[in-house]
Protein backbone atom coordinates (compact mmCIF):
# COMPACT_ATOMS: atom_id res chain seq x y z
CA UNK A 1 0.00 0.00 0.00
CA UNK A 2 2.65 2.38 0.98
CA UNK A 3 4.20 1.93 -2.67
CA UNK A 4 0.98 3.30 -4.32
CA UNK A 5 1.26 6.41 -2.05
CA UNK A 6 5.37 6.74 -2.94
CA UNK A 7 4.77 6.19 -6.77
CA UNK A 8 1.95 8.94 -7.00
CA UNK A 9 3.92 11.19 -4.65
CA UNK A 10 6.93 10.68 -6.82
CA UNK A 11 4.80 11.47 -10.39
CA UNK A 12 3.57 14.66 -8.63
CA UNK A 13 7.29 15.43 -8.01
CA UNK A 14 8.17 14.86 -11.25
CA UNK A 15 5.71 18.39 -12.40
CA UNK A 16 6.86 20.47 -9.31
CA UNK A 17 10.62 19.65 -8.40
CA UNK A 18 13.38 21.59 -10.17
CA UNK A 19 13.53 20.14 -13.89
CA UNK A 20 17.39 19.58 -13.73
CA UNK A 21 17.01 17.16 -10.90
CA UNK A 22 13.92 15.68 -12.48
CA UNK A 23 15.83 15.10 -15.28
CA UNK A 24 18.85 13.00 -13.97
CA UNK A 25 16.57 11.33 -11.67
CA UNK A 26 14.60 9.84 -14.57
CA UNK A 27 17.70 9.40 -16.36
CA UNK A 28 19.53 7.29 -13.47
CA UNK A 29 16.12 5.07 -12.95
CA UNK A 30 15.84 4.44 -17.00
CA UNK A 31 19.01 3.70 -17.48
CA UNK A 32 19.14 1.13 -14.58
CA UNK A 33 15.69 -0.31 -15.56
CA UNK A 34 17.07 -1.03 -18.64
CA UNK A 35 20.54 -2.62 -17.82
CA UNK A 36 18.39 -4.90 -15.25
CA UNK A 37 16.17 -5.85 -18.08
CA UNK A 38 18.86 -6.02 -21.00
CA UNK A 39 21.70 -7.73 -19.00
CA UNK A 40 19.74 -10.31 -15.83
CA UNK A 41 16.24 -10.10 -17.38
CA UNK A 42 15.18 -9.03 -13.46
CA UNK A 43 14.43 -5.56 -12.45
CA UNK A 44 14.82 -6.35 -8.83
CA UNK A 45 18.13 -5.28 -9.04
CA UNK A 46 16.67 -1.44 -10.11
CA UNK A 47 16.37 -1.29 -6.45
CA UNK A 48 19.58 0.08 -5.42
CA UNK A 49 18.15 3.48 -7.46
CA UNK A 50 14.44 3.80 -6.31
CA UNK A 51 15.71 6.22 -3.39
CA UNK A 52 15.21 8.54 -6.22
CA UNK A 53 11.09 7.97 -6.59
CA UNK A 54 11.57 8.91 -2.29
CA UNK A 55 13.09 11.75 -2.81
CA UNK A 56 10.75 13.09 -6.04
CA UNK A 57 7.95 11.98 -3.59
CA UNK A 58 9.67 14.68 -0.85
CA UNK A 59 10.06 16.88 -2.86
CA UNK A 60 6.45 16.66 -3.81
CA UNK A 61 5.39 17.35 -0.15
CA UNK A 62 7.62 20.29 0.44
CA UNK A 63 5.09 21.98 -2.60
CA UNK A 64 2.37 20.90 -0.99
CA UNK A 65 3.42 22.47 2.48
CA UNK A 66 4.49 25.35 0.79
CA UNK A 67 1.45 26.10 -1.06
CA UNK A 68 -0.52 25.23 1.87
CA UNK A 69 1.49 28.02 3.78
CA UNK A 70 1.27 30.63 0.93
CA UNK A 71 -2.58 29.89 1.19
CA UNK A 72 -3.01 31.54 5.02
Amino acid sequence: AYTTVLYTLGLVGIFVTRRRFVSLALALLAYQTLAAMVFVGATRYRVSTDFLIAVLAAGALQWAVESRRRLR
